[in-house]
């Protein structure tokens, strides 16, 4: 074997799938559930388009999706993927919070939406961007233990 090869190992690419799949939907439900009771208990308007329980699952499982992908190659690549997977997963996601922490400092939605963000719609958010890392951390890590080639 190459020793580019041997720095490859197998994985278990049917646990991840399956693993990342349930997360999907654990992360999606979550999500979905704590953007209708943000909306309902702070009186968002329904046309926040970005707490419609439809844009929620959409990105959500989008996300999770990607974060499967990136601990599938770090296992492959033979990095020590449980260790270095959260850390990659929990800066992205400190990272897309800065989009609605945006709203609370400036009207970043377009002027031609609907309904505008508010304070507790931006924080909902937030909360909707930490969710599928919580969820994805915890159901990936380990679940696709790399064997010897």
């Amino acid at each position: 074997m190459s020793a580019a090869g041997s720095a490859t190992r197998r994985v278990d690419v049917a646990a991840i799938a399956r693993n990342g799949a349930i997360a999907a939907v654990v992360a999606a439900v979550l999500n979905a559930v704590v953007a209708r009771i943000g909306a309902t208990l702070f009186d968002v308007p329904d046309g926040f388009l970005p707490l419609q329980v439809g844009t929620v699952v959409a990105f959500t499982v989008f996300a999770v999706l990607i974060g499967t992908v990136v601990y599938a190659l770090l296992l492959r690549s033979g990095r020590d993927a449980d260790r270095l997977f959260p850390r990659i997963a929990w800066g992205f996601a400190l990272l897309t919070l800065l989009q609605p922490l945006s709203l609370l400092v400036t009207d970043s939605l377009p002027a031609e939406a609907e309904v505008q963000a508010s304070v507790p719609a931006a924080l909902v958010l937030g909360l909707l961007h930490l969710i599928p890392a919580a969820v994805i951390v915890a159901l990936l890590t380990r679940s696709g233990r790399s064997t010897a080639p």
